[in-house]
């Protein structure tokens, strides 16, 4: 394959591609071209990155591809190789990767179908299936610290059962590239039974309480922090929090604070609405954020670990025996590589599930009430919510049963011993509650306008019942 042709088709196909960082043209080139058989296994570069990018060519346009994700090559068709069946099968013939095996499975070479998990995520995903079903997910952009193969590792070398089974793991010289793990068979993802439970709450007003699963999470959570924590490696080990990173930490919040009110300056002129809300915004909510300075004080001293850092209700599968398995551990998706190196506190991963049951309990009033996103927000800031009772409930059952599973590691994970870190525990959560909103609030200014009511109205409710 020529790689002038492919570089000129990849500069003007690679922005309609969820996983591409660039919306815009940009040239880019081939790093390095390996063919075998009808794969094209690319090394592309573009803007001081590089990427792995495996292509398969297929004689006709697949069904289950999109148009826009097909790419013609002198005249043939070139689809991303996780979508076909035998693309495990030549990763191992190939000679160009090296193989990493967990568990052996032998359904891996015996796939009938192939098809995208989903083509909205930053890395890619696909479902293998014969005798079984497995997952292959891809890392587009390559990182030699890339967190989440490394955390995965470490988890299954723990014992950690809240993760899927890990079959292999494939590298392209110190890169990983892709790895094999099981399909998740559950009821829905991690929020669906406090969904439903939610709306027969609001239904009966009786029942409608799933206390034992909130605890199950905090338990979860717990153990897995326990075991970042407990590895020497410098990209785990807890390390004392000092001034710098409060003023940081300071620095961010209020970076994502400007940045929130000139992106609803700007968007003001095209709703209407939104300016109602901006002043909302500052008048109601920019006292916390000048305030936070004093409360992420209160970490001075003590410990920052390795994270989650995206830890919301959609990243599990909840299933009924083995309760809510961790699906993607690759951290915050908007921040840079080196943001998502950085250590935080462990409190801030139970702060953004909290979030996560702010935008659920959103979701089943706005459903229940049949109202659009701005009037049900503006109800619940001038009535009350009228589940608060319900989602505070089911918060404390995660903050308590975290605490206690974590309550012999206390000092070593958060640099306090327990009955002082439960007796700080909602004024250590609280910056990190803002911190989160506000980036909700930055992300919903940025892809969906209509959601903007959503992050303010549930932090400013919740800001209420923090004490």
């Amino acid at each position: 394959m020529d790689k002038r042709e492919l570089a000129k088709v990849l500069s003007e196909n690679l922005p309609k591609y969820r996983w591409w960082p660039w919306k815009s043209f940009l040239e880019v080139s081939i790093e390095e071209l390996f063919e075998y058989n009808n794969y094209v296994y690319t090394i592309v570069s573009c803007m001081g990155e590089k990427f792995y990018i495996p292509w398969r060519g297929v004689s006709k346009h697949p069904e289950n591809i999109p148009s826009d994700r097909v790419i013609v090559v002198d005249g043939e068709y070139f689809v991303e190789a996780e979508f076909t069946p035998d693309y495990i099968v030549c990763l191992r013939k190939s000679g160009l990767f090296i193989e990493r095996v967990y568990e052996r499975n032998p359904c891996l070479e015996r796939v009938v179908n192939a098809k995208p998990l989903t083509l909205e995520t930053s890395n890619v995903l696909a479902v293998h299936s014969g005798k079984c079903r497995f997952i292959v997910k891809s890392y587009r952009k390559l990182s030699r610290t890339n967190l989440e193969p490394l955390i995965l590792d470490l988890l299954y070398r723990r014992g950690f059962k809240y993760i899927p089974v890990l079959y292999s793991l494939f590298m392209f010289r110190d890169y990983v590239v892709s790895i094999v793990m099981e399909y998740v068979v559950g009821e829905g993802d991690g929020g669906k039974p406090f969904y439903d439970a939610l709306m027969n709450y609001l239904s009966s007003r009786r029942g409608g309480y799933r206390l034992g699963l909130a605890s199950l999470i905090g338990v979860e959570i717990s153990e897995f922090h326990k075991i970042l924590a407990g590895h020497d490696h410098p990209l785990f080990k807890p390390e004392e929090i000092t001034s710098s990173d409060i003023g940081k930490w300071f620095r961010r919040i209020n970076n994502l604070y400007s940045s929130v009110l000139y992106n609803l300056d700007k968007l003001s002129s095209s709703y209407e609405w939104v300016s109602e809300w901006r002043d909302f915004v500052e008048k109601r909510l920019g006292k916390y954020v000048n305030g936070l300075s004093r409360d992420l004080s209160e970490y001075s001293g003590l410990y920052k670990t390795r994270t989650h850092q995206d830890l919301h209700l959609a990243q599990f599968i909840y299933n009924r025996e083995r309760g809510f398995i961790f699906t993607d551990l690759e951290g915050e998706p908007a921040r840079s590589e080196e943001e998502r190196l950085e250590k935080e506190p462990v409190l801030r991963d139970l702060a953004t599930l909290i979030r996560s049951f702010d935008y659920l309990s959103f979701a089943c009033l706005k459903e229940y009430f049949s109202l659009d996103n701005n009037s049900l927000a503006w109800k619940l800031v001038r009535e009350g919510d009228p589940v608060l009772e319900w989602r505070l409930r089911h918060i404390t059952s995660i903050i308590y049963s975290y605490l206690t599973k974590l309550s012999k590691d206390s000092l070593r994970v958060t640099g306090l011993r327990i009955r002082e870190l439960s007796r700080r525990v909602n004024k250590l959560v609280k910056p990190w509650i803002i911190e989160r909103a506000l980036y909700e609030l930055y992300y919903e200014t940025l892809y969906r306008p209509e959601n903007i009511p959503i992050p303010i109205s549930t932090l400013y409710i919740n800001l209420g019942s923090i004490r």
